[in-house]
């Protein structure tokens, strides 16, 4: 028997067992931890479309199930040692970031900061194929951007609350509608020229700083995961 049909069948035998535990573990999401592992197997064809968007669907109605999802495919890259499921489940975590309910990037923030794994492929190898350095090389590359983009959306995500709590006039005095132009013995527009010296208008320059600063580098990061990807033939 060849050695590319052993690898299938180990692998179809890891996924059925995966689902098989998903089912009878009585975790909070047991039905979304097997679309995850269908999302993610280990056969090269690619993932059906359908259970993309069952994932979509079962998480934008819920936040519990957006943390249980989060913590699925974090689990799921931490415990593979191969690219095509590394792959399927960083293709998986770039879709509900476009697709799913805006509170992912949230929640993959909190759930890094809290020690888990979730786009920390900085360490993968692959060992279920010979010469596969430049896939996994990719797996790294491309959890990398992923990073960087959650991390830009939620950044960028802080800097319009406190925009638009800074617009609704919660400066520290209450709402402006409910004062005077002259109140407090200055103007508005003064006002909020002093709010920008303050220390939390220096923040918000900080904040704006570092939001563009993430910007430049996924920029730069998209520019070479392209030119990666077409140098190494994916």
């Amino acid at each position: 028997m060849a050695t590319s049909t052993i690898r299938k069948a180990i692998g179809a035998v890891k996924d059925q067992t995966s689902i098989s535990i998903a089912k009878v573990a009585g975790n909070i999401a047991p039905d979304l931890e097997v679309l995850v592992v269908k999302v993610t197997s280990h056969d090269e064809d690619p993932a059906d479309e359908r259970y993309f968007r069952e994932i979509i669907n079962l998480t934008f109605h819920s936040r519990g199930y957006v943390s249980a999802c989060v913590a699925t495919v974090s689990r799921r890259l931490s415990k593979t040692h191969d690219w095509i499921v590394a792959i399927k489940a960083l293709m998986l975590v770039h879709r509900l970031l476009v697709d799913g309910h805006p509170s992912f990037e949230e929640e993959i923030v909190y759930a890094t900061r809290r020690g888990m794994r979730v786009l920390n492929m900085s360490d993968f190898r692959d060992e279920a194929h010979s010469h596969s350095w430049d896939h996994a090389a990719f797996v790294r590359f491309y959890a990398m951007y992923l990073d960087e983009k959650v991390e830009f959306a939620f950044s960028e995500q802080k800097l319009k609350a406190i925009e638009r709590k800074f617009d609704e006039g919660y400066d520290g005095f209450g709402p402006r509608e409910h004062r005077d132009d002259f109140d407090y013995g200055m103007p508005k527009r003064s006002r909020a020229y002093g709010d920008l010296n303050g220390q939390r208008g220096w923040q918000r320059i900080a904040d704006c700083v570092k939001g563009f600063d993430m910007y430049v580098s996924a920029a730069k990061m998209i520019d070479e995961l392209v030119g990666f990807m077409v140098g190494v033939g994916i």
